[in-house]
């Protein structure tokens, strides 16, 4: 009886080159998977934060920076501006402002006073406008249009998140 070979003939070079390649497209394959992953994490993680301060930005200028002397407590509103709102406020009868500076939304919370304003929020878009105000034309309601925008890397390339709120104040009047 002759016995067959096959079994100690070891390993030829076109399979060692056959699991090196197939072993070489599924690390390809998790490489491209883990930095997909990353990428999306971190456009998720900007958009949230961005959401967030956005959010935020939005319920002090309604609420007010303290919870009171909000837009929502006006009673009457001048607008020098588009990105520049004035009010009185019905509490105390101070005159606040909200304004665009560069990226950030300004608080002046009595315009007599010099020096005494503070950001409320940054990355405010710039180009367009990220913060413009109206007014309705009985003076009673007020549009506030908020956007945010920041920068995420992704691989090779930088990439835009944005996030725009906006809402309606019924004033005080």
């Amino acid at each position: 009886m002759i016995k067959s070979d096959y079994y100690r003939k070891g390993i030829t070079a076109v399979e060692i080159l056959l699991a090196t390649s197939i072993l070489l497209l599924a690390i390809g394959g998790a490489i491209v998977i883990y930095l997909m992953a990353t990428t999306a994490w971190k456009e998720a993680s900007a958009l949230i934060t961005l959401q967030q301060s956005a959010s935020l930005a939005m319920e002090k200028m309604v609420r007010g920076v303290n919870g009171t002397g909000g837009l929502s407590e006006a009673e009457n509103v001048v607008l020098p501006n588009a990105n520049t709102i004035r009010y009185t406020s019905g509490i105390d009868g101070k005159i606040r402002s909200f304004y665009l500076s560069n990226d950030e939304i300004m608080y002046d919370p009595d315009i007599t006073i010099f020096n005494n304003e503070f950001s409320i929020t940054r990355k405010v878009r710039v180009n367009p406008s990220g913060l413009t105000f109206s007014v309705s034309s009985d003076g009673k309601l007020v549009t506030i249009n908020l956007g945010i925008q920041d920068n995420v890397r992704s691989i090779n390339t930088m990439k835009n998140i944005n996030v725009d709120l906006y809402t309606k104040v019924k004033l005080r009047n």
